[in-house]
């Protein structure tokens, strides 16, 4: 007979109407949005720009922020780590050094802290304005991440020999 409409079927009617794609836009909710736009780059090398208020990190409007791993959606997160061009060499065994130029935006030498690593929820990238800087480049993903699982067996070495 006639053929269905998916968006009908999955019980959610289609949006008609709009005259912009900013008007389409702004009419997503937080949720549809992170969902969206915001979830499909969160992979490990991920770099977002992140308010210092909203992180608790530096004095500045923001720093970029590195993803460590995959979304989490359990949790509704993802691991992150900061980069900063202020505090680089102040302690070697748990940074990791990315210089200026990796990605455009990156325009100052700085390391990311692996010792800082901090849980990021989805809701607030939309929420607080977290604004995607872009990917690190294969070869900088790989050794950003082999250099946190090296923080991260040094950690449970140090808890387990208390």
């Amino acid at each position: 007979m006639g053929e269905s409409d998916p968006r009908k079927e999955s019980g959610r009617e289609p949006r008609r109407g709009f005259k912009s794609f900013a008007e389409a836009f702004a009419s997503l909710t937080p949720a549809e949005h992170v969902n969206r736009f915001v979830i499909p780059h969160f992979v490990p090398g991920a770099v977002f720009w992140v308010p210092d208020t909203e992180a608790a990190f530096g004095h500045d409007a923001a720093h970029p922020w590195v993803l460590l791993e995959n979304y989490d959606p359990a949790r509704g997160s993802v691991l992150a780590a900061p980069r900063t061009s202020s505090r680089i060499g102040e302690d070697p065994a748990n940074e990791f050094f990315i210089p200026a130029g990796v990605l455009p935006e990156l325009d100052r030498d700085g390391s990311v802290l692996l010792g800082n690593r901090r849980r990021l929820f989805a809701s607030r990238f939309v929420q607080q304005g977290y604004r995607y800087v872009g990917c690190l480049p294969e070869s900088w993903r790989s050794d950003l991440l082999r250099a946190h699982q090296e923080v991260v067996a040094r950690a449970r070495r140090s808890m387990q020999g208390r």
